[in-house]
């Protein structure tokens, strides 16, 4: 999360150099809700204590506006296609989407802070 989120504010420092304008926020599609959960709550305890400042810069930069986390369930996440050893018909189905032969489905992504629990 910190490293893409880093990688999105240096494009858009970028193209704000050249000129070009993006629609806000970015929506960073995450399948770990604890992950999502840190970069939104200021929560801290015994168990988050380790937890390194750069999520401090997350939540800068989704407090600006600049960002916004979102879940998607794993077996709709594409990036797992290079990270996670899968079965022979969720690969082909990222595939297939990495190539653009199919669309992907958004309608899987929620915000998980206005879920109940």
């Amino acid at each position: 999360m910190d490293d893409i989120v880093r990688e999105i504010a240096f494009m858009l420092n970028l193209m704000k150099e050249f000129g070009m304008k993006l629609k806000k926020p970015l929506v960073i599609l995450e399948d770990n809700q604890s992950t999502i959960s840190l970069c939104y709550n200021k929560v801290q305890n015994q168990r988050s204590k380790h937890i390194d400042v750069r999520y401090f810069y997350i939540r800068h930069l989704i407090r600006i506006g600049l960002v916004q986390v979102k879940w998607i369930p794993s077996e709709y996440n594409t990036a797992d296609c290079g990270t996670k050893p899968l079965g022979q018909v969720l690969f082909r189905r990222h595939v297939e989407i990495m190539f653009g032969k199919k669309a992907v489905k958004v309608e899987f992504v929620k915000d998980v802070r206005s879920r109940k629990s």
